[in-house]
């Protein structure tokens, strides 16, 4: 099993422990990462999120942005994986329960091949 297959796997049963209605709500998305952004110190942007990705096709919703925050206990695996993903031009399928406050996705899930 590679890294690509563990860290799905590890992100479904942390949102499983993290409560069954997160998982319930999930929302989903597959397209090929195309955009791998950081920001750092901008009014508005909250300190703790790291890497946003964008996809082709576009990701739907209010925003086309998915993101990381440091706070999730995968922070490390998930980043890794989506800015090899972006290298390599992977299709990735990520998956999100929630939105910050600008609308992106909050990533609880990514899957890349």
């Amino acid at each position: 099993m590679t890294i690509q297959r563990l860290v799905p796997l590890t992100a479904f049963g942390i949102a499983l422990l993290a409560g069954g209605q997160e998982v319930a709500a999930r929302d989903s998305h597959t397209g090929v990462i195309n955009v791998y952004n950081l920001q750092g110190g901008i009014p508005g942007i909250p300190p703790d999120r790291g890497a946003c990705v964008a996809t082709n096709p576009l990701i739907p919703g209010a925003s086309p942005w998915a993101c990381l925050y440091k706070n999730n206990a995968l922070y490390e695996e998930f980043n890794d994986l989506l800015r090899t993903a972006y290298m390599q031009r992977k299709t990735c399928t990520l998956g999100w329960a929630r939105l910050d406050v600008n609308n992106h996705k909050l990533l609880d899930f990514i899957d890349c091949r």
